[in-house]
């Protein structure tokens, strides 16, 4: 059995087998160059690009590659070998299977490769792999095919090719240029040995019926929903954690791009807030209100460290009016800051982080568009956009203050044994630097110890919000839950709004049903819907990411786990009336869709909505993990065991990534789903003790001694309390 790896990418295979015949493979570069590019995608983890190769079959500009090399979701950019960018329209098709993908350009140079019979060949058969990446000439490579092996079920092509990272969707072809296969795959076994996927592979795919998605619907990673936002003079918008994210210029003067709101603001008077962060003060970005959509708008902005208020009235600078521009004391450079505008019929007050800012009078008889503007080549992220008649407080008022304060002060962060210490300093300068670095230190500690009680307390709530939204009723709304999983490590989350998405997501799935639709019929809408309009997928080059777990992410990014797209896709089938939900099979999460009352079939979400037979889905299950399935694996899980299943899968990949915190976290979150978690509150009382939160480890031991299983080693767990007593320092007198 070979052993092999994807090809993944870093430079494209560009090395010149000496042993070639010069006036050959000169010849196949010259001929083979213009029609090879340079493939760039780039997936959730920011500043990581991948590079594959890619090469034209036709004159209008269809193109064939890997399929891993694009992947699902993530934004493609094609590169010729002179370093021209070339857009692409739509995937036109793909195997997954056979690990294919065809594209279709926009305005293709015209040149291509002819596709030959690969089943014709002969062992022995002389190929040349051909490239041109980042501008680099006549990269060639040669080889022979030695056979045809089958590596997974799948015939391919055994080349005897010295293959490199970054031939993936790489052409071979024989001495006349024409196609024999596709660079898929490499030998870790021997270096001078790859495999490829047979042209003839290509051919059939080619002859089937296209699916021709859009790119704007194939890249969904990090891409703006297009129901909630207008982009103005381009600019280059991305969304990512509940954030927005702007970079480079846009089209208009000054390079001002905006990013206007779909959604109607309220009547007058009305507010809207947004907190903005700009990555170099040099920038400028911020709220965009009262735009035409077009030039005319104000902004409300910090611009080269100062707060800037200017009325644009046009397309140049000729018609801004800059109407205030100060160093307000309020503002945070190189931080988060939170901008606000109340608007009304006489004019608007501005305010930077909960300080009044600005006011301006100003006639307004009806209301306009609200959203962002950035200029120049500022980075800057967006967080928290709100309009409403009247916004929620989002900085303390005094009362609470004091309050808190209280509350910090009962918590012994200031000690009096410190006061004495800063006494003893002023009366000897000669100790004062030994004292005042001892100082340092224990605020430091304090500056610390704020943060933890500050994350702690971000926690507790979620836990309390996630406690009280499973203790509703037996069976629960999941949606809210599932997406508080996500808030225990992105605190910014706001529920509500992926709660409003949905919703919509629900009322437009229910204007494509027509009243004399049957199941089947219901059945595909939501399929076309979810994985086609939508472009929902499984994550398969980024499986192991947290961002799959996190259904706040898998709405913004189309992508997940089978478990997270199972929860999406029931919630709106049974909008549809659909009698189905979610099976939790060992090794892979899928739906079930019952029929009739002694009929149901198996939905695979993850591979675009797969209909399986009850054999076909143990068959799956068996040849993934060994398991033979019994009829208790197909029942509905309940809601309680989907989100554990899913925190299950976070405590995992914190467990492979050792992160102590992390796991901790999410075995509190488990442990409020189901306080009989037994076992995971053991793996809690190891962690907290390791962690130094030995009165919380003493805690979780007392709940199991008095409410553990009776199988509980009830005299070795209280040789651990008391070993963990022990390590509890004494209390200082004040």
């Amino acid at each position: 059995m070979f052993k092999y790896s994807f090809l993944l990418p870093f430079s494209l295979l560009i090395t010149l087998n000496v042993h070639a015949i010069e006036g050959e493979t000169e010849i196949i570069a010259k001929k083979t160059k213009p029609s090879i590019v340079v493939i760039k995608s780039k997936g959730r983890s920011d500043g990581k690009e991948a590079l594959g190769t890619g090469f034209f079959i036709s004159k209008d500009g269809l193109l064939v590659t890997n399929y891993h090399v694009i992947g699902e979701g993530k934004k493609i950019t094609l590169e010729t070998a002179d370093g021209k960018e070339i857009d692409i329209a739509s995937v036109y098709a793909f195997d997954r299977e056979n690990d294919l993908a065809i594209l279709k350009a926009v305005n293709p140079s015209g040149s291509f490769l002819a596709i030959s019979d690969s089943s014709t060949f002969q062992d022995g058969t002389s190929v040349v792999a051909v490239g041109n990446p980042q501008g680099l000439k006549h990269s060639v490579v040669s080889g022979v095919i030695s056979g045809k092996r089958e590596i997974d079920g799948r015939e391919m092509l055994q080349v005897a090719i010295p293959i490199e990272p970054g031939n993936s969707g790489g052409p071979i072809v024989n001495l006349e240029g024409k196609v024999l296969g596709i660079l898929t795959i490499k030998s870790l076994v021997t270096n001078n040995l790859g495999f490829a996927i047979p042209a003839e592979q290509l051919n059939k795919l080619l002859k089937t019926n296209p699916v021709s998605i859009p790119m704007k619907a194939w890249a969904t990673i990090g891409a703006l929903n297009e129901d909630l936002w207008e982009p103005v003079f381009n600019g280059n918008w991305r969304q990512r954690a509940g954030r927005i994210i702007s970079e480079g210029q846009g089209n208009g003067i000054g390079g001002r791009a905006l990013l206007l709101s779909k959604m109607d603001p309220p009547a007058l008077p009305f507010e809207a807030e947004v907190w903005v962060k700009l990555k170099d003060e040099s920038g400028a970005a911020g709220l965009a209100f009262d735009s035409d959509g077009k030039d005319k708008h104000f902004g409300f902005y910090p611009s080269n460290g100062q707060m800037r208020l200017t009325k644009f009235n046009g397309p140049d600078v000729y018609s801004w009016q800059v109407l205030r521009q100060d160093n307000l004391e309020s503002y945070l450079p190189g931080d988060w800051n939170h901008l606000k505008v109340s608007i009304h019929s006489k004019g608007f007050t501005t305010y930077l982080n909960g300080q009044l800012a600005y006011e301006h009078t100003e006639d307004f008889s009806s209301t306009k568009k609200i959203g962002l503007t950035k200029f120049r080549n500022t980075v800057a992220e967006f967080k928290g956009f709100h309009v409403s008649k009247k916004l929620s407080p989002v900085f303390p008022d005094k009362d609470f203050s004091i309050a808190f304060d209280k509350f910090l002060t009962k918590l012994d962060i200031d000690k009096k044994e410190d006061k004495s210490l800063l006494e003893k300093v002023l009366k000897n300068e000669n100790l004062s630097k030994s004292i005042i670095n001892e100082k340092v230190k224990i605020l430091e500690k304090k500056m610390i110890d704020l943060k933890i009680l500050q994350a702690d307390i971000i926690h507790r709530s979620t836990l309390a919000k996630l406690n009280k939204s499973i203790s509703s009723t037996t069976d629960f709304p999941i949606l809210e839950a599932a997406f508080l999983i996500a808030k225990i490590d992105n605190p910014e989350i706001e529920t509500s709004f992926y709660l409003d998405e949905i919703n919509k997501m629900k009322l437009k799935l229910a204007s494509k049903i027509k009243p004399d639709f049957n199941l089947d019929q219901k059945l595909k809408t939501l399929s076309d819907f979810f994985f086609l309009e939508k472009g929902f997928h499984g994550s398969r080059q980024d499986y192991y990411h947290r961002s799959n777990s996190y259904l706040s992410e898998v709405m913004d990014d189309r992508e997940g786990l089978p478990i997270t797209l199972s929860i999406l896709f029931v919630e709106l089938g049974k909008s549809l009336g659909l009698d189905i939900y979610g099976i939790g099979l060992p090794g892979q999460f899928m739906v079930g869709l019952k029929k009739d009352k002694n009929d149901f079939v198996l939905i695979d979400v993850f591979e675009g909505g797969k209909i399986l037979s009850k054999d076909q889905a143990s068959k799956k299950i068996s040849e993934l993990n060994g398991r033979t399935l019994v009829d208790n694996d197909f029942l509905p899980m309940t809601n309680k065991q989907i989100l554990i299943r899913m925190l299950t899968n976070l405590a995992g990949i914190a467990k492979k990534e050792k992160d102590d915190i992390g796991l901790i976290r999410y075995l509190d979150a488990i442990i409020t789903i189901d306080e009989n978690s037994h076992e995971e509150r053991g793996n809690r009382i190891i962690l907290l003790a390791q962690n130094n939160k030995i009165q919380k480890a003493i805690l979780d031991i007392d709940y199991l001694l008095e409410k553990g299983p009776k199988e509980l080693d009830s005299e070795k767990l209280n040789e651990f309390k008391i070993l963990l007593l022990k390590k509890i320092p004494p209390a200082k007198d004040n």
